[in-house]
């Protein structure tokens, strides 16, 4: 299966100022779980850069979470603290700028859940806030979702994308049967979704052997990574399978 590896942009050689500066500090607050500095850093940075820059700095400081948890450094509390202090940062960015992605230029629908047998929700819900932030309209069918509720939800809404979040091994016969019916049973006439999996107990020969069209590793490139998506099914850019 060929992949697609995107990267970030590189950054541009001139000086840094004090919104680079303070960017940097919510980073480093984020990863460091400092909740006080994070949402005093955050509000300070909503006058100088817009809300989807904090946004993206404050994801940056989360995948440091992730990849300290993954080391070892964090337990699971750790994730759930940085989890609480991200929504606080993205409900501050949605207060201050409400409208900042007008309804015609929404980036698509997604339907989202974590599989049957996982009643695991942070990372679905971190998802949830990230792509709404991006501008997609997600109906979230919570936690312990039946392969049949997606597709009955699939029916009803018509979206671009299903995702589905796994965090324990033991849900993966759930995952595989919701794929494949999401796969077989929308009838013709009907949009067939895509379908985007994420979370603890995916890796590459998963992804590969559910025959999902999309896995993320990276949640600052979830909204990237489904607006690209969308933007390759209608014939605007070449395939791709993971970030």
């Amino acid at each position: 299966m060929e992949t697609k590896h995107f990267t970030a942009p590189r950054t541009s050689n001139r000086r840094p100022n004090r919104a680079d500066k303070d960017g940097q500090r919510l980073v480093a607050a984020m990863a460091d779980l400092d909740e006080d500095l994070s949402l005093e850093v955050a509000a300070a940075l909503l006058d100088k850069v817009s809300g989807k820059e904090i946004l993206h700095l404050a994801l940056e400081g989360l995948n440091t979470v992730g990849k300290r948890y993954e080391a070892g450094e964090y337990y699971v509390a750790g994730l759930v603290m940085a989890g609480e202090i991200m929504r606080q940062v993205l409900h501050m960015v949605a207060a201050r700028s409400p409208h900042t992605v007008p309804e015609r230029e929404k980036a698509g629908v997604v339907v989202l859940g974590t599989v049957e047998g996982d009643i695991h929700d942070l990372g679905k819900d971190m998802v949830k806030e990230v792509l709404t932030a991006n501008g997609f309209e997600v109906h979230d069918l919570g936690v312990d979702v039946a392969p049949e509720l997606y597709l009955a939800e699939s029916i009803r809404l018509q979206p671009d994308l299903v995702g589905l979040s796994i965090l324990i091994s033991t849900s993966y016969p759930a995952l595989s049967k919701a794929v494949t019916q999401l796969r077989t049973l929308i009838p013709a006439g009907f949009k067939r979704p895509g379908v985007i999996i994420g979370g603890g107990a995916v890796d590459e020969t998963v992804f590969e052997h559910i025959k999902a069209d999309l896995w993320c590793r990276d949640l600052t490139a979830m909204g990237d990574l489904c607006r690209r998506w969308i933007a390759q099914r209608n014939g605007l850019m070449p395939e791709l399978h993971i970030i």
